[in-house]
Parts: structure tokens; C-alpha cells; sequence
């Protein structure tokens, strides 16, 4: 096992857990390293086209021997992240939570509308962000992050109203409860807009616990939360409502080729839509004065009995107005009722 630490600090704003070193990446991962070299590579920039924010999360829990085995089968259909010359990078995440375990509770209990709150170190590409993950009712999962010049272990004024922006979890009440480390392979799909993610030498700390399990290795499977086999939703969609009169976005068809400077590759045709926030307010409206409000969830569920006001938040720039927030709570009750 690789040996790690973990140390227990006091500050002015609370008690906090402090990280332990990352994992070693010449530990055990010999054969590893070499069967990552089988795989075309794929860099960070050119992966941005498949950072999948909003998308549909499948996790397989199996042992590092089945992973090594299917790896092997997967290299002629998915290309391998590689960041400053690494193909097997580390991470470490903090997670926060009440003091009464909320948060995780939600999760445990299958909530329908749910969140995770945690800062990560991308140890490899030396960034760090504060994150907040949503699992809706539809069991889509939403990630909204900031930036941070290191990782998070206590939170700010400042992160506290970001975290009021995006989502209903009131970040004065939250503390730091779970340090996890992982080294981490990123597949991205060929064909598809899919990313999988493979975990190993996966750690775990709290308090002065530590939990290493070096035999069981994690998959995700992430795919696009609005795939569309037919490529027609967003099309059809706008046509219907515009015939309706309703005021929606353009949408065209494009081909799309990259050259990654081995030769042109046929990616596929993809959907475009006009987006809400910049040409439609040009051409629908007089001026671009005033809010544009997303629903998301089941705020913007359309099915007889699906929507519940419980789970519908006000997702809105901190610097929306709080009179702003009020009439939106108005108009939804009004309309829903």
C-alpha cells in the first residue's frame, strides 16, 4: 500500500481536514502505463468537445483485473487523454457536506433532485475548481464549476453565493467531510460523444481513517444528456412551436471534419440551434434588456402532474436582483396552479 498521510488543522472560520500526498504514479503501475500506450491520444484542448456538462452518468464497480481485461478490446474505438505527457493522471477531491450528513443522505435515499458539493485538484494539469453536481428526477447529471487558484477546503463568502446561483444548497452550512484520491484513465469515444472514465488506487480519508483499495477499480460511462439517435428533436421541436407562435431557435445541419494532422476525419453530422442568450434575443425582441430564465428538472417537465415546485430553483447570475427572484416565484406559482 502507498504509504499516506493525513493532518487535522484549526483556522479562524472552522476545523478542516488537510490533503495527503497524491498517488504515485510509479506504484504498481507498470503494466498499466504500457497497456495506455496501445491508445491514440487526445489532449485537453481537443476534448473540450466532449466536456459534457449536462449528460446521463453510468458507473460499473469491478476489479482491476475484469478492467485490465476489457481495456484491452477497447483501443481501435476510443481515443486515451493524455495531459503534459502523462496517459494516467491523478486526482483529489475534498467533498462537503452539512453536519448532518444531508447532502449525503439525499443521495443514500435516491432523492429525486439531489447534489454533491466538492473541490478537486487535476493534480497532472494543475487546476483546481469548486464543483456542484446535480442528479435530476430524469436522472441527467448537471455539473457547474468555478475556477479556484488551489483547491477548496473551506468555504468563502464568496463561494457561498456561487453556490446559491447554481443551486439550492445553502453553502454556509457546509464543512468539509471526505478526502478522496484515484489515479484516472479518460477515454473519449471515436464515433460517439462519450467519455469514460476508469478509476484505480482509489483512497479515502476522514479524520485520521484511511481506507485504501488498490483491488477495485471504477468505470463511468458519460454520454451526452440530450443524445438524439435521429438528430430531429431540436429541429422538429422549434418548427412545432414556432408554428404555434411561440418564439424559438433556429436550427441547421452541418457535417463536421477535423484534421488532427493525420488526415481528415468524417465526424458526423450534427444539429445546431441558435442560441437563446445571443441571436434569438436579436432577432425576437426589441432590445436585450431583462433576465432569460432556464428551468431545469422537473421545473421544466410539461407532463400532466410531473412538476414539483419543491425541486425548482432560481438559476440566475448573483447578480440578478433579489425583486428579480421574487417575480419569477410568482409567475411559476401562478402558471402552475
Amino acid at each position: 500500500m502507498n504509504p499516506t498521510t493525513n493532518i487535522i488543522c484549526t483556522t479562524q472560520l472552522k476545523q478542516c481536514m488537510q490533503p495527503w500526498i497524491t498517488p504515485d504514479l510509479n506504484y504498481g503501475m507498470a503494466k498499466w502505463q504500457e497497456l495506455a500506450g496501445g491508445f491514440d491520444l487526445i489532449s485537453l484542448v481537443e476534448m473540450d468537445g466532449v466536456a459534457l456538462l449536462n449528460r446521463l452518468d453510468t458507473k460499473y464497480v469491478m476489479t482491476t483485473e475484469q478492467l485490465w481485461e476489457a481495456l484491452a478490446n477497447l483501443q481501435q474505438d476510443y481515443w486515451l487523454l493524455e495531459v503534459d505527457g502523462q496517459r494516467i493522471n491523478r486526482y483529489r477531491t475534498l467533498y462537503f457536506d452539512t453536519p448532518g450528513f444531508d447532502l449525503y443522505h439525499a443521495h443514500v435515499n435516491k432523492r429525486p433532485e439531489r447534489y454533491k458539493v466538492r473541490s478537486r485538484e487535476y493534480a497532472d494539469s494543475h487546476l483546481a475548481f469548486l464543483e456542484v453536481k446535480h442528479r435530476t428526477r430524469k436522472d441527467r447529471t448537471i455539473k457547474d464549476r468555478i475556477r479556484t487558484v488551489e483547491q477548496v477546503i473551506a468555504m468563502t463568502p464568496e463561494m457561498t453565493l456561487w453556490l446559491g446561483a447554481v443551486s439550492p444548497v445553502d453553502g454556509s452550512t457546509l464543512e468539509p467531510k471526505l478526502w478522496n484520491s484515484f489515479l484516472r484513465m479518460t477515454l473519449v469515444n471515436k464515433q460517439w460523444c462519450e467519455r469514460v472514465t476508469l478509476d484505480l488506487r482509489l483512497a479515502f480519508a476522514i479524520d485520521t481513517r484511511r481506507l485504501q483499495l488498490d483491488s477495485i477499480a471504477i468505470a463511468e460511462v458519460k454520454m451526452d444528456g440530450t443524445m438524439d439517435d435521429s438528430y430531429l428533436r431540436e429541429k422538429v421541436a422549434g418548427d412545432i412551436f414556432r408554428d404555434a407562435g411561440v418564439i424559438a431557435p433556429e436550427t441547421a445541419f452541418y457535417e463536421v471534419y477535423v484534421d488532427y494532422g493525420e488526415g481528415v476525419q468524417y465526424f458526423g453530422l450534427y444539429p445546431a440551434v441558435e442560441i437563446v442568450d445571443d441571436t434569438l434575443i436579436q432577432t425576437a425582441f426589441s432590445d436585450d434588456s431583462g433576465n432569460v430564465y432556464k428551468p431545469e428538472g422537473s421545473g421544466a417537465a410539461f407532463g400532466e402532474g410531473m412538476y414539483n415546485e419543491e425541486s425548482f430553483y432560481i438559476y440566475r447570475k448573483p447578480s440578478m436582483a433579489l425583486s428579480d427572484r421574487t417575480r419569477w416565484r410568482r409567475l411559476t406559482r401562478r402558471t402552475m396552479t
